[in-house]
C-alpha cells in the first residue's frame, strides 16, 4: 500500500518578489500587534524628547537674569 500524494497549497498570487508597500504593510501589521514593541517605543520617544527639554534648560541656567558674560581671569591688582 502507497501513501497518498498531498500536494502542498498554493496561494493565487505568483511567486517572486513582493512589492515595497505589501513587505512594509505586513511588516507594520506586525510591529503594532506586538503591545510591548509599541511600548518600548513610545517610551524611548519620550526619553528622548525630555532628556532634550532638559538639556535645553539647564543649559541656560548663567544668563537667566541678563545677558551672558564670559569669565574673564585677572591678575594680581585686577590687571588682565
Amino acid at each position: 500500500m502507497t501513501a497518498p500524494v498531498v500536494t502542498p497549497s498554493r496561494s493565487g498570487t505568483p511567486a517572486g518578489h513582493d512589492s515595497f508597500a505589501h513587505l512594509l504593510h505586513a511588516e507594520w501589521t506586525k510591529f503594532r500587534t506586538v503591545r510591548g514593541w509599541v511600548i518600548a517605543v513610545v517610551l524611548a520617544m519620550l526619553v528622548t524628547i525630555l532628556l532634550g527639554v532638559y538639556g535645553g534648560v539647564r543649559s541656560q541656567n548663567g544668563c537667566v537674569n541678563g545677558p551672558c558674560h564670559p569669565f574673564i581671569a585677572t591678575g594680581p591688582g585686577g590687571k588682565r
